[in-house]
């Protein structure tokens, strides 16, 4: 029986009750789109969601965004979350926490109290991808652009939703940089970026 029925991880735990829509939303998207069997990985909060089942594609760390209308980028108050962080960003931006970037660092990591925590290997193939709420778009970022430092926007700022009273390091990635596939019943399309949204209103 599938992972997504039993709502299992691949250690035999129950996935979180809170993760498995978006996670089996990703899974089926990159299977649809790309082919890719992926599974739910463990509920560590600090592993990586998503994992090949076959070793055949990459990992995938992946988000539910709280944004309910179809678009992330034109919906002001997400794809604008860094316009007032610490420095403001004066772009829209597909954001994560900066916490989460040892997933594209290579070699041994540690927990805050030095204890040996894992080795990351696949630093070069793992994706981001941050879905709508009610998955009618997915926007993917890939290893080489969260690489390049030249694509990254840093800022520090207060989440909406946890740990409210302290600010927190964020990144993001400009719209030209990110991969936007809509849902157009029931398929999948690839969004062709002409001219990137950049600029925040007021």
């Amino acid at each position: 029986m599938s992972w997504k029925l039993e709502g299992v991880n691949a250690d035999g735990t129950k996935v979180n009750y809170n993760d498995l829509p978006v996670r089996i939303a990703v899974s089926d998207f990159v299977k649809q789109v790309f082919g890719w069997n992926v599974m739910s990985n463990n509920n560590d909060k600090y592993a990586i969601d998503l994992i090949s089942e076959d070793g055949n594609c990459p990992d995938i760390e992946c988000e539910r965004s709280n944004c309910k209308k179809p678009d992330f980028w034109s919906t002001k108050g997400f794809s604008e979350f860094l316009k007032d962080a610490i420095p403001p960003v004066p772009f829209r931006t597909l954001n994560f926490q900066a916490r989460k970037e040892h997933y594209w660092i290579e070699g041994d990591h540690y927990k805050k109290n030095g204890e040996f925590w894992y080795t990351e290997k696949n630093h070069l193939t793992n994706l981001f991808i941050r879905t709508t709420f009610n998955f009618e778009q997915m926007n993917i970022v890939r290893p080489y652009t969260i690489r390049d430092e030249s694509k990254v926007y840093r800022g520090m700022k207060k989440p909406w939703n946890i740990h409210k009273n302290e600010l927190e390091p964020w990144v993001g990635f400009r719209r030209h940089d990110v991969e936007i596939y809509n849902n157009k019943n029931g398929i999948w399309v690839l969004e062709e970026v002409i001219k990137p949204i950049e600029l925040v209103t007021v």
